[in-house]
């Protein structure tokens, strides 16, 4: 898997194609920027599996996040977010942004059997104007 550095060219996710985007955030969109509580579910296709509330999601204004056990890089086009992990480079979710929700699929581009679902709720709001959609041109996966 390779996360091209630029998100308005069609990048491969987890297995997901993404569609061209515009390059920018629009001033409608929603920041990622703040605090966000995560709730996970790796088993999502199971019936009657319900998803954990996991740790706190600090997402920053200069493309980094972190929780208690480590953190990454994140990238927002409009509407979309991908959160990346430092400790786990084939790890990345996948999201659809809300005013106070993100919506969306984890899984390891390395095992196809590691999938599932989450949605963070934001519990404070970031600035519109903080937001920075790539870090220093690096790439999503490796950092580099």
């Amino acid at each position: 898997m390779k996360l091209v550095k630029s998100l308005s060219t069609v990048a491969c996710v987890i297995g997901l194609s993404l569609a061209s985007t515009s390059p920018v955030l629009a001033a409608s969109s929603t920041s990622v920027v703040g605090t966000w509580r995560n709730h996970v579910n790796w088993n999502c296709n199971t019936a009657g599996s319900t998803p954990i509330t996991a740790a706190l999601f600090t997402i920053n204004a200069d493309g980094t996040w972190s929780y208690p056990y480590g953190g990454g890089n994140w990238w927002q086009e409009e509407g979309l977010v991908i959160i990346s992990f430092d400790s786990y480079p084939t790890l990345q979710y996948v999201g659809n942004v809300t005013k106070d929700a993100v919506v969306g699929i984890q899984g390891y581009s390395d095992n196809p059997g590691s999938r599932g679902c989450f949605y963070l709720l934001r519990e404070q709001a970031g600035k519109a104007s903080d937001v920075k959609h790539y870090v220093d041109g690096k790439d999503a996966v490796t950092n580099r």
